[in-house]
């Protein structure tokens, strides 16, 4: 474990392509880009259920989760990682795979349609009855 301060933007690259797994344990959180950094790194999440890290992160789908201050669950969680290759990929595989729908040209879209919305109330009171 390397605590390394602050790293310049186009250095933070290289961090993750030399750790072998992300590892964040938030007491709150609201929605760290870091995870998705790591997704689309490749490398596997563990996290604590803070905040809005289980909007991104599926248990057992994206990566694992463990309750905020539960430090047995969370080093269970690294070790199932180190132990189960089979677990690892299957979890790196759908966590990189999910961040195709985050490029800005798939997300654009959705903030202009979201704007728009904004300037007209009827699309956005009948988005909020379909919903």
């Amino acid at each position: 474990m390397t605590f390394t301060g602050r790293v310049p933007q186009e250095q933070i690259h290289e961090y993750y392509a030399a750790a072998d797994i992300y590892l964040q344990t938030p007491r709150i959180d609201n929605m760290p880009s870091s995870i998705l950094e790591a997704f689309a790194s490749g490398l596997p999440v563990v996290s604590t259920e803070a905040g809005g890290v289980p909007a991104m992160l599926t248990h057992n789908v994206h990566g694992l989760l463990a309750p905020v201050g539960d430090a047995e669950r969370v080093a269970a969680h690294v070790i199932s990682l180190l132990e189960d290759a089979a677990l690892t990929e299957r979890l790196t595989t759908a966590a990189y795979g999910s961040t195709d729908s985050l490029v800005w040209e798939h997300v654009r879209g959705r903030w202009v349609a979201l704007y728009r919305g904004l300037l007209n109330p009827s699309v956005m009171a009948a988005r909020e009855r379909a919903v």
